[in-house]
């Protein structure tokens, strides 16, 4: 028989992790990737359900899309109502209800219903896991957009308290400690320009355009020299101002996705007389395609 494998060292760290509504990046304070379980360098933002088991990450990727509910993040962070307007929700194989948090819960045979803090919190700590942090290391996590564009100020502003709220309870749930960061992604990018940008002598103005799988955002960050005396090894050569951001939380490619679908479904309809459903067999397999056809 094998011998039996000494237990994983694990360490109290800061661990910084990009969630995105796909896929999720973790990295050391220092900048370094931590590999997931597989060896890869982004682990899935999904979570499938099997007759026997819950598959969390790369463990769900080859799941059947009928046992498959993608973008877990969002499912945790966005407000019940607010998912109506997403198109990945129509594609999801469970029945989606309110929780009493305000955000939604997924009706899974065999397991009841599933709380979107708890299935991001169970995301997060997969996470933890594989980066080899121990229970309790602070952890800083990016805010994905929570709001669609053209919202009001105080709307803006009531979804990311709604989402930042609801992060801190996941990550508690993931078995992290203090939540020490929650940036925007334009103020991470700005973070990271800081640091990979080539050192020069004068400000640089530079503009950053991210459409993701499910949101996007723009912005505008001015990055100011830093003297070179006394700088470490490593350290950021600027200091990134941010002068302006603008995103949508329902804009990404899944809209693409999801307007494909609608196209070819209707077409399949009308030759056919019977329209394609999403969350159906034969929707998925076209949502497939349409994903396919999307990224050529």
């Amino acid at each position: 028989p094998r011998a039996a494998q000494p237990p994983v060292s694990r360490r109290q760290m800061v661990v910084g992790i990009n969630l995105g509504s796909q896929a999720a990046v973790v990295a050391s304070a220092d900048g370094a990737i931590l590999r997931n379980e597989d060896g890869g360098v982004r682990t899935s933002s999904i979570v499938a359900f099997t007759a026997a088991e819950r598959k969390l990450g790369e463990a769900a990727g080859g799941s059947q899309a009928k046992d498959r509910v993608c973008s877990v993040p969002r499912l945790g962070l966005l407000k019940h109502s607010a998912l109506a307007d997403a198109a990945v929700a129509r594609h999801w194989p469970f029945p989606r209800s309110e929780h009493a948090s305000g955000l939604s819960q997924l009706a899974v045979p065999g397991f009841g219903d599933q709380s979107g803090v708890a299935l991001l919190g169970a995301l997060l700590g997969k996470l933890r896991s594989t980066s080899g942090a121990a229970a309790g290391s602070p952890v800083a996590l990016s805010l994905p957009p929570c709001a669609a564009a053209g919202a009001s100020p105080e709307e803006a502003e009531a979804s990311r308290r709604f989402a930042k709220a609801a992060l801190a309870d996941a990550a508690a749930v993931g078995g992290w400690g203090e939540v020490v960061a929650l940036p925007t992604p334009a103020e991470a990018a700005g973070e990271a320009l800081a640091r990979k940008y080539p050192r020069g002598e004068a400000a640089v103005d530079t503009l950053v355009v991210d459409v993701g799988h499910s949101c996007a955002f723009v912005a505008a960050v001015r990055l100011h020299p830093l003297a070179k005396e006394g700088a470490k090894e490593g350290a950021a050569a600027w200091r990134a101002e941010l002068l302006y951001e603008e995103s949508d939380a329902f804009l990404g490619c899944d809209q693409m996705d999801d307007a494909l679908f609608d196209h070819f479904g209707a077409k399949v309809g009308a030759s056919h007389g019977t329209p394609i459903k999403p969350a159906s067999r034969a929707g998925w397999r076209l949502l497939d395609g349409c994903e396919r056809l999307r990224k050529l």
